[in-house]
């Protein structure tokens, strides 16, 4: 499928809205920040979604008003807008421990509705601007973990030979 091209006619008011056009960096930063959200959700940790959206929002502001203070104006060329490493927002030092609490489901066992733990929430609050954070992490099961622990200290074990 060919993406539209305006006419001559309607050529200077065009402007492209779908994707074919080119992205702002706001756009871009936002497109990142929400999958470094994704990713520390699946690795079960926190990460502070809306510190990252104002310090980047303060640092285009804060250049916007330096611009504003020396031109008069907004002089958009002198502005640079750079994507901050965004790992630092998933810093486990950025967060305080609040609480565990557990989640709990009930299942039927032997016809009888009973309640049991099948994850806990882990809840932070941001060291920042006190944002406050909830993380599901589920349980491992133990005895698997047990398994595997044993079979890793069996594989490092040297292998004794009768002389």
């Amino acid at each position: 499928m060919q993406p539209y091209k305006p006419n001559i006619h309607s050529n200077k008011d065009y402007q492209d809205i779908g994707v074919n056009r080119e992205h702002t960096v706001s756009e871009i930063f936002r497109k990142k920040n929400t999958e470094m959200q994704a990713k520390y959700t699946r690795e079960h940790k926190p990460y502070c979604f809306r510190c990252a959206n104002l310090d980047f929002d303060d640092s285009i502001e804060r250049q916007k008003q330096e611009s504003i203070r020396s031109h008069g104006f907004i002089n958009w060329k002198e502005i640079s807008i750079e994507i901050p490493d965004l790992d630092k927002y998933g810093n486990i030092n950025r967060f305080q421990f609040l609480k565990k609490s557990p989640i709990r489901q009930e299942k039927i066992i032997d016809g009888v509705r009973v309640p049991i733990v099948s994850a806990y929430w882990h809840e932070f609050t941001c060291k920042t601007r006190n944002c406050g954070h909830s993380v599901e992490v589920p349980l491992k099961d133990e005895a698997l973990e047990q398994e595997k622990k044993i079979e890793s200290e069996e594989v490092k074990k040297p292998v004794k030979k009768n002389e």
